[in-house]
Protein backbone atom coordinates (compact mmCIF):
# COMPACT_ATOMS: atom_id res chain seq x y z
CA UNK A 1 0.00 0.00 0.00
CA UNK A 2 3.34 2.69 0.12
CA UNK A 3 3.10 2.60 -3.66
CA UNK A 4 -0.09 4.06 -3.65
CA UNK A 5 0.26 6.71 -1.25
CA UNK A 6 3.89 7.60 -3.11
CA UNK A 7 4.01 11.18 -4.55
CA UNK A 8 4.82 11.50 -8.17
CA UNK A 9 3.99 10.54 -11.62
CA UNK A 10 2.41 7.29 -12.81
CA UNK A 11 5.37 5.69 -14.65
CA UNK A 12 7.72 6.58 -10.97
CA UNK A 13 4.14 5.02 -9.14
CA UNK A 14 4.68 1.67 -11.71
CA UNK A 15 8.37 1.71 -11.19
CA UNK A 16 7.90 1.60 -7.42
CA UNK A 17 5.17 -1.42 -7.72
CA UNK A 18 7.62 -2.96 -9.83
CA UNK A 19 10.24 -2.71 -7.33
CA UNK A 20 8.41 -3.81 -4.77
CA UNK A 21 7.29 -7.20 -6.97
CA UNK A 22 10.58 -7.66 -7.18
CA UNK A 23 11.70 -7.42 -4.09
CA UNK A 24 14.39 -4.75 -5.02
CA UNK A 25 14.21 -1.86 -1.90
CA UNK A 26 13.72 1.62 -4.37
CA UNK A 27 14.81 3.78 -1.63
CA UNK A 28 17.84 2.33 -2.30
CA UNK A 29 17.92 3.84 -5.42
CA UNK A 30 19.76 7.22 -6.83
CA UNK A 31 17.42 9.62 -8.57
CA UNK A 32 19.41 9.14 -11.58
CA UNK A 33 18.82 5.21 -11.33
CA UNK A 34 15.38 5.28 -10.86
CA UNK A 35 14.92 7.70 -13.97
CA UNK A 36 17.13 4.83 -15.90
CA UNK A 37 14.37 2.29 -14.28
CA UNK A 38 11.43 4.07 -15.65
CA UNK A 39 13.27 4.44 -18.98
CA UNK A 40 13.65 0.59 -19.44
CA UNK A 41 10.30 -0.34 -18.07
CA UNK A 42 8.36 1.97 -20.90
CA UNK A 43 9.76 -0.59 -22.89
CA UNK A 44 8.24 -3.16 -21.63
CA UNK A 45 5.11 -4.29 -23.00
CA UNK A 46 3.20 -5.43 -20.42
CA UNK A 47 3.35 -1.90 -18.53
CA UNK A 48 0.70 0.20 -19.64
CA UNK A 49 3.24 3.47 -19.16
CA UNK A 50 1.17 6.93 -21.25
CA UNK A 51 3.15 8.06 -23.68
CA UNK A 52 2.47 11.15 -25.45
CA UNK A 53 0.04 12.06 -27.75
CA UNK A 54 0.83 15.45 -29.21
CA UNK A 55 3.00 13.46 -31.76
CA UNK A 56 -0.06 11.48 -32.89
CA UNK A 57 -2.94 14.37 -33.41
CA UNK A 58 -0.04 16.56 -35.18
CA UNK A 59 -0.26 13.30 -37.91
CA UNK A 60 -3.65 13.17 -38.23
CA UNK A 61 -3.91 16.69 -39.15
CA UNK A 62 -1.17 16.26 -41.67
CA UNK A 63 -2.80 13.05 -42.92
CA UNK A 64 -6.45 15.23 -42.77
CA UNK A 65 -3.97 17.85 -45.40
CA UNK A 66 -4.92 20.68 -42.04
CA UNK A 67 -1.16 21.44 -41.97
Amino acid sequence: MEAANFKGSIQERQAVVMCRQLGIDDTKLTPEGFQLLIKVLAKSRHLNIPRSRRRRSGNKLVMLGLI
